[in-house]
């Protein structure tokens, strides 16, 4: 005998010469096809559900890696799923290949190993299973996605952790300068002119609060009636000693606004000996400026400093309220009143304004980790005339230059020496501006503490940047499968058909040699 028995070809699925031994053999076929297509195209869909469910999320360590868990895990699984759906078509079609030639099996499996020892070895299919999976997976992934961190991608972490807010219980270093009120005034004065450089813009319309700095770069905001500030809690440098340096800030729920209303009432002047004296007759107050602010082309401010009260604590504050202080202007005239104003001096050269302006923070001023004292916004709304230049004061019915009053000028076309010709609006709202300037610079340059909270971090952000082609690719999956069996399925039965014509029968021949 030629040592190839029945055994051999009842093994091979081409080796049943039987009709009914063929529809078996292609009926398993098919089955097996049909069900390694099913579950192409179901881990296919989950694919492209997972990569939806990611689809521009920023990703956490922690998502980022259960993403990469997952994609790998699908992809390997539909990669090794398409491999032998490919191998399983291959061996099929090389039976049917022997069947047609008239080669038995055994006689094929003896010349492909003859040609290439290591042919069909389970690691050499294994190595091909790899090779299909691994370029499904770059690209099924890395040519269609992209993921890198920007400053859309800065997240609070879930867990609590050390975050640095600024110390706002003051406005000049302790250590660098005595805590004294004058060092104190003088210091937000400062700030407040720092901040004359700082940029702002109108209020953004959505929620700000865990929205990165660098998304909304500006110091401050104009929303129109009022000025605002918002914190933002900062993480703090790895292996750093110093609080100050910090990195990958987001904007916190602590924000502070800054508002005021001013008021032209009448009033009576006397300028004598350097003084300008501003009498109100309906609230029976005296206000007395340096003529400076009369005879030069600037406008003056002055104010009652808070920290100079007699009474002592945190809540100090202005007369008119919570975080209010009370600031008087003298303007020079520049132009005729605007249209509508109140009250203007006929008589006077200049413009005289009385405004309360209010620094608040929207929640409670010592909620959590926070504080920001009535006293300490008082001084910021004060602060534009908190120069240090102490303005006169009346004693024993004349002046007396030792007063407690402060005062400042600034020359008119300064940021803040805008005529505003008797705009009792525009001014409240350019001292409002100050005042909300005094805040941000001090969040910038004050010394840091340390509190819990959700620590910024950096993620990242998946886009698919090409879903046509990612979509293609899945599609093309599991349609390559299904179309190579059914090619396969139609040149078998196409060929068995043809071959029961033949004179022979393949059980009269041993083998062919091809």
């Amino acid at each position: 005998m030629n040592g190839h028995g029945k055994d051999d070809d009842a093994s091979d699925p081409a080796g049943d010469t039987s009709a009914q031994g063929e529809q078996t053999s292609t009926t398993k076929f098919l089955l097996v096809g049909l069900l390694r297509f099913l579950g192409t195209a179901v881990l296919a869909v989950l694919f492209y559900i997972i990569i939806r469910q990611y689809q521009g999320r920023t990703l956490t360590s922690g998502d980022k890696s259960i993403f990469d868990t997952l994609v790998v895990a699908v992809s390997l699984t539909l990669g090794l799923n398409s491999a032998a759906s490919l191998r399983h078509i291959a061996l099929f079609a090389r039976g049917w290949y022997a069947e047609t030639r008239r080669v038995h099996v055994k006689e094929f499996r003896r010349l492909a190993w003859a040609t290439h020892p290591h042919a069909g070895s389970a690691s050499e299919v294994g190595v091909r299973d790899m090779a299909v999976t691994k370029p499904f997976g770059i690209s099924a992934v890395s040519l269609t996605f992209k993921a890198e961190p920007g400053i859309e991608e800065i997240y609070p972490d879930s867990t609590l952790g050390n975050v640095t807010i600024p110390d706002m219980s003051r406005f000049a270093r302790v250590g660098r300068f005595n805590d004294g009120a004058r060092p104190q005034s003088l210091a937000a004065h400062i700030l407040g002119d720092t901040a004359a450089s700082y940029e702002f813009a109108p209020l953004p319309s959505g929620v700000m609060t865990d929205a990165p700095i660098a998304r909304f770069p500006q110091a401050y905001w104009d929303a129109g009636d009022h000025w605002e500030f918002v914190f933002a809690n900062s993480a703090p440098v790895p292996g750093s000693a110093s609080q100050d340096l910090n990195f990958l800030s987001l904007y916190s729920n602590q924000h502070v606004e800054s508002s005021g209303t001013c008021k032209t009432p009448r009033y009576t002047f006397n300028l004598t000996e350097g003084i300008l004296t501003v009498k109100h007759p309906d609230e029976q107050k005296t206000i007395l400026f340096p003529a400076s602010g009369v005879g030069d082309e600037a406008i003056t401010y002055l104010t009652e400093p808070v920290l100079h009260d007699a009474r002592a604590g945190p809540n100090i504050t202005g007369t008119c309220g919570p975080g209010c202080a009370t600031v008087y202007v003298v303007e020079p005239h520049a132009g005729n009143p605007v249209p509508g104003s109140t009250f203007s001096n006929p008589n006077s050269s200049f413009f005289y304004y009385e405004c309360n302006i209010t620094v608040k923070p929207t929640t409670d001023p010592n909620a959590g980790p926070f504080k920001f004292a009535p006293m300490t916004a008082a001084v910021a709304a004060q602060a534009i005339a908190l120069s240090g230049q102490r303005a006169p004061a009346a004693a024993n019915g004349s002046a007396s230059r030792a007063g407690l009053n402060q005062f400042t000028s600034y020359n008119l076309g300064l940021d803040f020496g805008q005529a505003q010709n008797n705009n009792v609006t525009s001014m409240a709202k350019m001292l409002s501006r100050f005042a909300i300037g005094v805040v941000a610079a001090a969040a910038r340059s004050n010394p840091r503490v340390t509190v819990q909270g959700h620590t910024p971090r950096q993620g990242v952000r998946l886009v698919l940047e090409k879903p046509v082609v990612f979509g293609a690719i899945l599609i093309a999956t599991a349609a390559v499968q299904l179309v190579l069996m059914e090619v396969v399925l139609i040149l078998v039965r196409v060929l068995r058909k043809s071959g029961r014509g033949d004179t022979g029968s393949r059980g009269e021949v041993k083998y062919v040699t091809i």
